[in-house]
């Protein structure tokens, strides 16, 4: 999977999720860490994302692994956490 492929399929998958990437402004330097912000605020980290080598990846091994950031050392803002709250309508 290429770096760009990732971006696009976490993209793709926190958006199927409810979770606005764009929620947060433009405080970001690169995609790929307004990605990671956004799994990070949302609590995604546990989740089982896929499969990598037959054994199941969360978010966070995902991230780390294909975007090269580990989300404990992604900066919280109070502003993503709100994200999918707002998308469901609540």
């Amino acid at each position: 999977m290429t770096q760009q492929s990732a971006e696009e399929w976490l993209k793709d998958r926190l958006q199927a999720h409810g979770i606005d990437i764009y929620a947060s402004g433009d405080q970001f330097a690169s995609f790929r860490e307004r990605l990671a912000h956004a799994v990070a605020m949302n609590r995604y980290g546990s989740v089982i994302a896929g499969r990598h080598n037959g054994k199941p990846e969360t978010y966070e091994q995902f991230v780390e692994r294909a975007l090269g950031i580990k989300l404990k050392d992604v900066p919280r803002g109070a502003s993503a956490s709100q994200t999918k709250q707002s998308n469901m309508g609540a």
